[in-house]
């Protein structure tokens, strides 16, 4: 997964590219708490993060709200260099334009080539159905 977006319900763009540098995988885990939420990286929402060592390959919603996330590891190393948030819940921020507008009309998060989805945050407070807001994005 190298994207969602910010609409309702919310949509994802994958690839077949894998991580980085890693394309293999081993094993798949259901995030459905912030356990692996290390650092706020979005502050104020609810982080669904995948453990160390992963990437994010899908999500489940519940009506429009974010569930889970659904994490795969890695057989090898992946990096641990650089994150970065990237916020779409008021406009598009897409490190690549890779896929066009594979959400018309709604806000999109993507990542860059070089990084993997990593995490997805999001609320419930007043007027917000918990749809995403941010991506984690990490190298």
């Amino acid at each position: 997964m190298i994207g969602v977006s910010a609409g309702s319900p919310a949509n994802g763009i994958c690839t077949n590219a894998g991580p980085p540098g890693n394309r293999i995988w081993s094993r798949t885990e259901v995030v459905y708490d912030e356990r692996y939420a290390n650092g706020d990286w979005a502050g104020g929402y609810t982080k669904y993060t995948c453990p160390p060592g992963s990437w994010a390959i899908g999500y489940a919603l519940r009506g429009a709200k974010v569930s889970t996330l659904q994490c795969a590891s890695s057989d090898n190393m992946l990096g641990s260099g650089t994150r970065r948030t990237l916020w779409m819940d008021k406009g598009d921020n897409r490190a690549e334009n890779l896929g066009g507008d594979w959400h018309n009309n709604n806000y999109k998060g993507q990542c860059a080539q070089d990084e993997h989805v990593a995490g997805i945050a999001f609320t419930t407070s007043w007027l917000r159905s918990g749809t995403p807001a941010a991506i984690l994005c990490r190298k």
